[in-house]
This record gives C-alpha cells, structure tokens and sequence, in this order.
C-alpha cells in the first residue's frame, strides 16, 4: 500500500505508547503485539502525534539532519505505509 494523501493522520487511540530502557515503544494491545522505534521513527511519530503532514514532516526532519529532503521523503513514506499497514495510524483530508 502506498499512502497518497495530502491530509495529517489520525493516530489510534487505543495505543499504548511508553519509552523503555532508551527505545520508543508502541503497544498494540488489540493485536498483542509492539513496535519499537529507533531515533527517526520516534520523531516522526511525534510530528504525526502534532496533525503535521507529509510536506511538514519531511521539512522538519530535513532540516534537523541536514539531508536532502528527496531522501527524507522516500524514507517517510515507507515508514507511514508501514503504519498504515499495521493499522496504527489512518489518513484523513487537511484540517483547512
């Protein structure tokens, strides 16, 4: 799947999420089952937790780490399809 959408996403809120011993945790307790996140996959899910878009998201993330923002774009992508194909997250239109 790949997502193709100009809105923010809706995080579900029956996730637990918790950092333990230094890793970003999400507990999926529907499915018993958890993601660990490493530094980048932490501050994205961050930036989803704040409604920011794909086009914020890359922006923000580019910057910090000094890194083309095509690269960060691939890389962002594939880790919110992966969300979305474990149904962490859903997509829903812009907020304007």
């Amino acid at each position: 799947m790949t997502v193709n959408s100009p809105g923010v996403f809706q995080i579900r809120e029956d996730l637990l999420i918790e950092e333990v011993d230094g890793e970003f945790v999400i507990l999926d307790m529907h499915h018993n089952v958890y993601f660990g996140l490493e530094a980048m996959g932490k501050l994205i899910w961050e930036l989803l937790q704040q409604e920011q878009d794909v086009d914020s998201i890359v922006n923000t993330i580019a910057s910090h780490y000094g890194v083309s923002e095509d690269v960060v774009r691939r890389d962002v992508m594939t880790f919110i399809d992966q969300l979305v194909e474990q149904g962490l997250i859903t997509t829903r239109v812009n907020r304007a």
